[in-house]
Parts: structure tokens; C-alpha cells; sequence
């Protein structure tokens, strides 16, 4: 897969608006244009069928629509968000917490996936040096370089440490946040296709919602 370089005159513009924006990307595939939405979807790696279920089907309600989903390639909620952006004909962009060589991809099991999103008019994109393995201290930086370049973050059964940790690195963004393994199904896809939809289309301040667990 071919790399190349861009410099900050050419991100999309809601990323040339974060503080200590990197001075390059590299970049494997093509970034959708500013004219579309950007989507940021995370959640648990170790995610339940029903978390699944919810994110794919949400997904799957934003086809036809100029929406790009961002995410990390990682275990779990990313790669579903991935796979069913794919699915829906929707382009999307990974940003792995590693560099882009071939070798250093990570997770290396989501190789074949991250070849898909180049292959469909989507993209990989990384601040890091071509042959950076993912450490602990590349996650945070790629995570804030996700929400920086969305108009929204959707995350899906993440623990409330895991959503308060997430505001450390998002708080310059709002979120719709879906710890939902036992929330009524069909009320908790319709309000939040109509909260993406709002907050994706609208122009809102930072502003945040939290289905918790136990909500019926």
C-alpha cells in the first residue's frame, strides 16, 4: 500500500482546529473531502453480541447519507464500526495507533480489514514514524487526532471509567455515549439515529449523553 505524506495545510479542517496539531500525517488511501460528516465510533474491546448488534445497526441507518465513520482499527467495537461502514457502502477512516508500514499495522489480525477501507475510497492515517509498533502512549494520541477530525463520537458499551478517560482525550467534542448492554433496544436506536443525525447536521457546543446500564 502506498504512503504519502500530507503537511497541516492539507487535513480536513475541523483537525486544523485542535491545539498541538502534528506538523505531518501520513496518510495510505484518500481522506474524504470536508463536504462530508465525520463519525468518530469506539467502544469496548471485549463487547457483547447486543453491543454488536446496536452499532452495526446504526451504522446501517446512516447509508446513502455523506457521512464517514472514524475509528481506530482496533479489537471490538472499531472494527465492527469499520466493517459495517463497508457494508453500508459508507467510506471509512482508521487511525491504527501505529505506523503504516505494512509490518507495524496494528492489530496485525486487521490487515486484511485495513486493506479493505484503503480499497473501498477510505483511508489509514498516522502522526507516527512509518515503523512505529503500537505502545501504550500512541493510543491517546491517535484517539484525540480521531475526534479532532469529527463532528461527533459515538461510543458503544464503554465503562463509565472508560467514558470518563475518553473525556480526557475528547473534551473538545460531544458525545453520544452507549453503555447500553440493557437498554430497550428498539427506543435506544431510534433516539440515538436521531441524536446523530442532529448533532452531525447541526451546529452544536460540546455537549454529552449517557444511556446508563440500567436504563429500560
Amino acid at each position: 500500500m502506498n504512503i504519502q505524506t500530507i503537511t497541516s495545510d492539507q487535513y480536513p479542517y475541523l483537525l486544523k482546529q485542535i491545539s498541538q496539531l502534528p506538523k505531518y500525517l501520513d496518510v495510505i488511501g484518500t481522506i474524504p473531502s470536508d463536504e462530508n460528516r465525520f463519525l468518530c465510533v469506539i467502544g469496548a474491546r471485549k463487547h457483547t453480541s447486543y453491543g454488536k448488534e446496536v452499532c452495526e445497526r446504526l451504522i446501517a441507518g446512516l447509508a446513502g447519507y455523506p457521512i464517514v465513520i472514524v475509528s481506530g482499527l482496533a479489537l471490538g467495537i472499531d472494527s465492527v464500526a469499520h466493517a459495517a461502514a463497508l457494508k453500508a457502502g459508507l467510506k471509512t477512516i482508521a487511525f491504527p495507533g501505529s505506523g503504516l508500514n505494512e509490518q507495524v499495522i496494528y492489530p496485525e489480525e486487521h490487515k486484511p480489514l485495513a486493506k479493505q477501507i484503503v480499497a473501498a475510497g477510505g483511508a489509514l492515517v498516522s502522526p507516527f514514524a512509518r515503523d512505529q509498533i503500537g505502545v501504550y502512549w500512541s493510543f491517546p494520541t491517535r484517539n484525540r487526532l480521531m475526534a479532532g477530525i469529527s463532528h461527533a463520537v459515538l461510543i458503544i458499551e464503554a465503562s463509565m471509567l472508560s467514558n470518563m478517560i475518553a473525556n480526557n482525550f475528547f473534551d473538545f467534542i460531544f458525545f453520544i455515549a452507549l453503555a447500553a448492554s440493557n437498554a430497550s433496544f428498539s427506543f435506544l436506536t431510534s433516539i440515538s439515529m436521531y441524536l446523530i443525525f442532529l448533532f452531525l447536521f447541526a451546529n452544536f457546543n460540546a455537549f454529552s449523553i449517557l444511556l446508563p446500564n440500567n436504563f429500560k
